[in-house]
């Protein structure tokens, strides 16, 4: 994130518009950044924010850092409940955490659907845009 920051113009990204998502490690890579985007970490580019405006994740959950607060990156998580891989009860958890925090959270749940169920692809691409379109205030973004 510090990187992309650094280098928005190079790049033409908004950098306060960047969001992070994934699939599997992928997802849980996604809500730990959300989550604990202000670690300095040591990947360089120090004085740029690891800040982002939100965090998408397909069978995960975060793991890692400290519980969440009101400062970190909503989140929009889509899972399985007999995800073998990721528990459904993992994500259960950190949406709950989430909300707690005062943060916004939506929880996807496919009964009864395993790991990445992306046979669902369409609800979860048009979720997953209506989310960013609106957390991101995509609507006053620059062409």
């Amino acid at each position: 994130m510090r990187f992309l920051r650094k280098n928005a113009t190079t790049y033409k990204v908004d950098p306060d518009r960047i969001a992070v998502a994934g699939t599997s490690a992928g997802a849980i890579t996604a809500l730990d950044v959300g989550a604990n985007s202000e670690d300095p970490g040591t990947s360089g580019n120090a004085g740029f924010s690891s800040k982002v405006g939100a965090a998408v994740a397909l069978s995960g959950a975060k793991l890692v850092g400290n519980p969440q607060t009101t400062g970190d990156a909503p989140s929009l998580l889509f899972h399985g409940t007999a995800d073998p891989l990721v528990p459904y009860q993992w994500a259960v958890n950190t949406n709950n955490e989430a909300i707690a925090a005062g943060l916004v959270s939506y929880l996807t749940t496919y009964p009864g659907e395993g790991h990445v169920p992306f046979n669902h692809y369409e609800q979860i691409l048009l979720e997953t845009s209506n989310f960013l379109y609106w957390t991101l205030d995509l609507t006053h973004a620059s062409t």
